[in-house]
């Protein structure tokens, strides 16, 4: 065999294995696609539901000491999905479910101690509560005394999945459903169907649920 020969041979090969590679992926992104808009729809048909029961949350939601409220409704639910290009096509970037939890109530704390103060904080980034800090400083050195801090603790939850289409799998990440937290799992495209988002939905009302179960766990963590 000549050397042009052994060229031609190697480089069938390698057409082979890219076919086969882009005929990998691209059942990957379909099968992704798939999963996104199963949860979309399912979405759709859920949000009008629950923004009529209006189901209450199992958890407390804790700012400080002196701010925990339980009991609290979930309503105002929404979807919206989003897309993005990939190599040429139209996919999916994220598919979310919103909702707010209010309590109505007004919140006046201050905190002195660094620690205090990040706590609260990330709190407040965390359930999207409107506030702004004040601020008070030493007039001689400029360091901070305290902060004081004025807002009504309506909160805003959701439920977002994030595609990972090379991968063929999917991110759900939950914030706030059942007190400051977030959790993220992650599950493979073909597993999300109505059986698994029935699982969420029980979460979603309070009730005895698989969903945290069957996917498998990135992340849990409380403020």
């Amino acid at each position: 065999m000549s050397f042009l020969e052994q060229l031609k041979q190697q480089a069938d090969e390698v057409r082979s294995t890219r076919g086969v590679d882009s005929a990998v992926l691209n059942a990957r992104i379909d099968a992704t696609e798939l999963a996104c808009q199963t949860v979309f729809k399912y979405w759709i048909d859920l949000a009008k539901h629950l923004t009529v029961i209006q189901p209450p949350s199992v958890g407390t939601y804790t700012f400080d000491a002196q701010a925990a409220f339980s009991g609290l409704q979930l309503s105002n639910f929404r979807t919206d999905i989003r897309a993005r290009s990939l190599g040429g096509r139209t996919v999916t970037d994220h598919v979310a479910l919103y909702f707010d939890i209010k309590s109505g109530r007004r919140v006046q704390l201050t905190k002195n101690f660094v620690a205090d103060i990040e706590r609260l904080e990330a709190r407040i980034e965390q359930t999207a509560v409107r506030c702004i800090p004040d601020i008070h400083r030493d007039r001689s050195t400029n360091k901070i005394i305290e902060i004081h801090y004025d807002f009504v603790a309506d909160m805003h939850g959701s439920v977002r999945v994030r595609p990972d289409h090379e991968h063929g799998r999917v991110e759900f990440t939950v914030d706030n459903l059942d007190g400051i937290a977030r959790w993220v799992l992650a599950f493979d495209a073909a597993a999300v169907d109505a059986h698994l988002l029935d699982e969420l939905a029980r979460w979603v009302m309070g009730q005895p649920q698989h969903f945290r179960d069957k996917g498998q766990l990135l992340l849990a963590r409380e403020w």
